[in-house]
């Protein structure tokens, strides 16, 4: 989603200009030439001092290049000691001029671009005047152009060329996968490096292209995987109708007229077209005098002398024929996209390549002719020998026998010199295609040459007899490649497992901690080693090896999975604490080591010191995100003061890191700040388009702004991002249900039910989940009932994991400590008892649902359901049954705070109990659960009789021990809502009774919560301790000391507590008897 201010502001008109080189092209948004990242070309013009440093990351070196707009650096890359090139505009140019956005936009698309064939961005920054300045890779070697002009001649080295022009189709089609037109290729603008390796260089014209009209992205697409983002959003920010754009010598007809709503990729098969078309003859399409002649010559689509030269350069038929094609005039007549331009050169090199091995089988085959007809020969002229003279018969067949043996001989040793030379070929390739890789280490494709040479090697090797030596060398570059190519798997995927936490946590209940913790295990185990069975120092060089210039990368990769650790269900206890230990023998940095140190100490001042303390200007980002996440842990502040602070003073510093400006959002969010949030949301949306956890802060930042229309939209991205989030669906059905649209919101939770079930089948002891699915299903039956649909609310109900009965607590089971990059910190609800009626007797509103499937419709009255008599009539023989499914579904209601839903459940089931047994206590159950719904509807007076009838025919009733716990707990319920019923209505006797009665029957759980709100930290953990003691196999008790003890710093005791939680087995309501 475009930032609208973006949108609000002029463009500047790109125009040719009228040079003396007709193939110069027009100023662009960068300004600079293609050999920008060219060190071997020195500038022609006078040099220029280089300017203040763009930042303390970059440290400027020598000018590499000069344009109109703008000059090159080289420049050393301070926090990953490498060299780069960095484009700084010009001093005339503004940091709020059309330049200047067009510049930064360059290095957005380009960034987004990730070919092995297209430069990479490193980083987008900004000078302290405002203007932006990109850093890239720095390409050694020289432009095509320059290459193709040190020829003696066109024919000379035609195949490499042809196979550079090749990858160079490659790189375009990879840009118009993702919508991207180049609009200005050119030999110029394109570098080979001294290995051989082909970039595209200068997207300063590119374009973005956009379907459906009027180019606007379309906010419910599913297919926003490959996406590129641009902050043009449409053509006519930057350029206007009849504009001129490009080189005139290689421009396609309707680019030369301004026809800009014409050019599309058949525009880029054009500019190939003149590439291949320099490479066959020597000279662009449109060669003139002037850049206005070749202009004109191109608007006119004169390619006659073109075609001619092509028609007299000697070049493959085929190869000639296809250029053609791609500078048809007309754009119907033109390849259809750069990829089938590719596979068609593909095709023409693969051919050629087959032409060339016939061509040497056909020698073979003559030369075994001839050696046959001389053996023919030979025998006849012995034969003649034989006739004419038999007394030299020995003599003769003595001196033949030498000759066939010496010919022998010399046959073999040929055979074996060739086959000996096939083999040094061969090894010598994958020997050079192996150092060729390792010259450019992210380079997957170089990597699987390497391989495949190699391997063809290993096939020479063992088809002949090579020697010993040359086995060994081919046996051992296949272990090497291999090795590294293992390296490269596994710290690929610990940097992946790093880069999409937030995300899962975001969308997997907030606390998908244990797959997190799995998926790291996993990667090491398939590396085949066990990183806990090792000792640091060994580790550390493990890891060492994968990479040198990564180490930093992976250490905050093992920093992430300590924090995993310290919450993961199913962690072993001193498994943080070694990680921790590899990562301060693998990084030896000594700001992060404090960290880390301050951490395992669990000491938040020492914490709090070193944020104040270092300078984030100073510090890679791998330092700066490390500070807010654990100062968000130790200390435990509410409003995040300390973490918004320290990612404040970072951010300016680290404009383009996602995470900075993800954490920073998300911080601000939970402090409501969320106008303050939003543009660090769309800054974080910039940097990762696919990023879903950027997109949820974004959604709640609007929600809590009150765009309801914008953030509908939002939520339908997210879940096409997230096609296995239930939560994501939840949230959509929330809007929906709020913007009037219920159909569309009953849709959208039966989708996340979907989603849950299939996931909690996958994952049935995961706690979170079962309770996210315990919500999305009660948010269904609450939908279903408010439209009158009675049994499918109770299906729904039912098709949900079991609820479990007894006190509502007050957190969920096995919820962790939550991490920036997630939904939020939970808030811990009030205990129910004798507070809990008292806000409704004080006549507030009763809270509203989280999902307002009911909400609106239970205010007014919900709609006539059918009565429990007509249902009862169709099924007379699950009466019971469905009392037991009514009480279910009430009670569950009134539990998650939706009373005026829970009412007609309840007044149906309390009918079947009285019909059946009206003294049952499982009716008198009912009465209570009915009454506190009343109350909190403020319908007092029949809130009282109800509720005291329920009390006193449930304190003399008889009822099975495994319900003990919850009729205390009922008990308990029933006279704190009688006490704050008393009190509303001025009864201050009759409230103190109903105050000893419901002290009486208080729970030691319930006790805990109302101490922890108190600020008695110690009392509350007494209190959970006597819970744990009375109910040792109910799980909530656990996870309630658990969440305790951590608030207090006991970081092993509460670790223990939350494991013994989850495997503990919560007591469920058993299946009610025959006879209520």
């Amino acid at each position: 989603m475009p930032d609208p201010t973006l949108q609000a502001e002029s463009a500047e008109q790109t125009v040719t200009k009228s040079v003396a080189d007709p193939a110069a092209t027009a100023s662009g948004p960068s300004g600079a030439p293609a050999a920008a990242t060219h060190v071997d070309a020195l500038p022609t013009h006078a040099p220029v001092p280089p300017p203040a440093a763009p930042s303390g990351r970059y440290e400027l070196g020598d000018e590499i290049a000069h344009g109109g707009m703008g000059a090159v650096y080289r420049a050393t890359d301070t926090a990953f000691g490498r060299e780069v090139a960095v484009k700084l505009l010009l001093d005339r140019y503004g940091p709020q001029s059309g330049t200047a956005r067009r510049f930064a936009d360059e290095a957005r698309i380009t960034g987004q671009l990730q070919h092995p064939n297209i430069p990479a961005v490193f980083d987008l920054g900004t000078l302290p005047d405002g203007r932006p300045f990109p850093a890239m890779k720095l390409v050694k070697g020289d432009t095509l152009d320059a290459l193709l002009k040190a020829r003696p001649d066109p024919a000379a080295a035609r195949g490499r060329f042809v196979a550079a022009f090749e990858l160079v189709c490659q790189a375009v089609a990879y840009a118009h996968a993702h919508d991207v037109i180049h609009r200005d290729l050119k030999p110029a603008n394109v570098m080979v490096g001294a290995f051989g390796e082909v970039q595209v260089m200068d997207w300063g014209l590119a374009k973005v292209l956009r379907t459906g009209g009027d180019g606007a992205a379309d906010p419910e697409a599913t297919s926003v995987a490959s996406a590129v983002v641009s902050l043009r959003d449409v053509d006519d920010l930057l350029t206007q109708a009849g504009s001129v754009l490009g080189t005139p010598a290689f421009m396609p007809p309707e680019q030369a007229v301004g026809a800009v709503h014409k050019i599309d990729a058949r525009s880029d098969v054009f500019g190939l077209g003149g590439i291949l078309a320099v490479i066959l003859t020597g000279t662009p399409p449109f060669a003139a005098s002037s850049a206005e002649t070749s202009r004109v010559k191109s608007a006119t689509g004169d390619v006659a002398d073109c075609f001619a030269r092509m028609d007299a350069c000697g070049a493959d038929p085929e190869l000639v024929a296809l250029c053609k094609r791609c500078l048809s005039p007309k754009a119907v007549d033109r390849p259809a996209d750069t990829g089938e331009v590719a596979r068609a050169v593909a095709a023409l090199r693969a051919a050629a390549d087959d032409r060339a091995r016939q061509a040497e089988l056909d020698k073979v085959r003559v030369e075994g002719d001839l050696r046959a007809a001389d053996a023919r020969t030979a025998e006849q002229r012995k034969r003649r020998k034989v006739q004419a003279a038999l007394g030299l018969t020995v003599a003769a067949l003595v001196v033949l026998g030498g000759a066939v043996a010496w010919r022998a001989r010399e046959h073999e040793r040929g055979r074996r010199e060739q086959s000996e030379r096939e083999v040094n070929d061969a090894v010598g390739a994958a020997v050079a295609r192996y150092a060729q890789a390792r010259g450019a280490d992210c380079d997957l494709a170089l990597w699987a040459e390497a391989r495949a040479a190699a391997l063809q090697a290993r096939d020479l090797v063992e088809r002949s007899a090579a020697p010993v030596d040359a086995q060994d060398r081919v046996r051992d570059l296949l272990v090497e490649i291999e090795q590294v190519e293992k390296n490269r798997r596994l710290s690929g995927t610990l940097l992946e497992i790093q880069a999409g936490m937030g995300d899962a946590l975001a969308f997997n209940n907030n606390q998908d901690f244990d797959g997190a913790d799995a998926r790291y295990e996993e990667a090491f185990r398939d590396y085949g080693t066990d990183l806990f069975a090792l000792s640091p120092e060994a580790g550390a060089d493990l890891l060492r090896s994968l990479g040198s210039n990564r180490t930093v990368e992976l250490a905050a990769a093992l920093d992430d999975w300590a924090y995993v650790q310290r919450f993961a269900i199913d962690a072993k206890p001193g498994r943080d604490a070694h990680l921790f230990r590899v990562t301060r023998a693998l990084d030896p940095d000594p700001v992060r080591n404090r960290i880390r140190d301050a951490v395992t100490a669990a000491d938040p001042a020492a914490l709090l010191a070193i944020a104040d303390e270092i300078d984030p200007a100073r510090q890679p980002v791998q330092t700066v995100n490390l500070v807010p996440v654990y100062l968000y842990i130790l200390t435990g502040a509410p409003d995040h003061a300390a973490s918004i602070r320290f990612l404040t003073r970072a951010q300016p510093h680290h404009p383009g890191d996602f995470q900075i400006n993800h954490n920073l959002a998300w911080f601000l969010i939970g402090d409501g700040k969320y106008a303050e949030a939003l543009p660090y949301c769309m800054a974080a949306i910039a940097v990762r388009p696919t990023g879903a956890a950027a997109w949820l802060d974004y959604a709640r930042a609007l929600d809590g702004l009150g765009s309801t229309a914008d953030r509908t939209p939002v939520l339908r991205r997210i879940c096409a991002l997230a096609p296995k989030s239930a939560a994501a669906r939840r949230e959509l059905a929330n809007a929906l249900f709020r913007a009037g649209d219920r159909p569309g919101g009953v849709a959208a939770l039966r989708d996340a039910a979907a989603v849950a079930g299939a996931a909690l089948r996958h994952r049935p002891a995961h706690g979170p989940l079962v309770q996210l699915t315990r919500d999305v299903t009660a948010d269904l039956a609450g939908a279903f009932r408010t439209d009158g649909d009675l049994v499918g609310a109770i299906a729904a109900y039912r098709s949900g994991p079991a609820r479990p009965r007894g006190p509502r607590l007050a957190h969920r089971t096995g919820e962790p400590a939550p991490r920036p990059g997630g939904r939020g910190r939970r808030r811990r609800g009030r205990p129910p008892g004798r507070n809990a009626p008292g806000r409704a007797c004080d006549g507030r509103a009763v809270r509203r649902s989280r999902c307002p499937a009911g909400g609106r419709e239970a205010r007014r009255g919900p709609r006539p359901a059918p009565r429990i008599t007509d249902v009862w009539k169709r099924q007379p023989k699950e009466t019971i049954a469905l009392s037991n499914a009514l009480a279910r579904v009430g009670e569950g209601l009134v539990d998650n705070d939706r009373p005026a839903e829970a009412e007609p459940f309840l007044r149906d089931c309390l009918a079947i109990r009285l019909a059946l047994a009206p003294g049952s206590w499982m009716t008198a159950y009912t009465r209570t659960y009915l009454g506190e719904a009343l109350a909190a509807r403020m319908r007092f007076a029949e809130a009282e009789a109800v509720t005291r009838q329920g009390f006193e025919a449930l304190v003399g009733a008889s009822y099975p021990d495994d319900w003990r716990s919850y009729v205390r707990y009922r008990l308990w319920q029933a006279a704190g809502t009688l006490a704050a019923l008393a009190d509303a209505a001025g009864k201050a006797d009759e409230a103190r009774k109903w105050r000893a009665e419901a002290d009486k029957y208080e729970p030691p759980q319930a006790r805990g919560y109302t101490l922890d709100e108190k600020g008695d930290l110690e009392g509350a953990i007494a209190a959970f301790r006597a819970a744990v003691r009375l109910e040792p196999t109910d799980a909530s008790a656990q996870m309630d000391l658990g969440q305790a003890l951590e608030k207090r710093g006991n970081w092993d005791e509460a670790a223990a507590a939350f494991r013994a939680g989850p495997t503990s087995t919560r007591r469920t309501r058993p299946p009610p008897c025959g006879s209520p």
